[in-house]
């Protein structure tokens, strides 16, 4: 992503029904999001569960937490067991 966003910042990085964000956007929501986790005490080797649809959120998380070296850990969400 930061090629992309270094070539051409205004790009459409990521599109779909109701949303619209260029390179430089979605750059500073992984930016905000990433301090976030760091934040809550999220560190390189830990896991995070992604419980998200197919939704920009679940990007935007997924590029956060490599940022911090963080592994993500996609679970369906049509799962039903405890």
């Amino acid at each position: 992503m930061s090629e992309a966003l270094e070539r051409n910042p205004r790009g459409e990085a990521l599109v779909g029904e109701g949303y619209r964000l260029d390179y430089a956007a979605l750059a500073q929501q992984v930016e905000h999001l990433s301090a976030n986790l760091a934040a809550a005490g999220l560190r390189k080797g830990e896991r995070l569960a992604l419980l998200l649809g197919n939704r920009p959120e679940f990007l935007m998380t997924i590029l956060a937490a490599s940022r911090l070296g963080v592994i993500t850990v996609p679970m369906n969400i049509r799962e039903q067991t405890p």
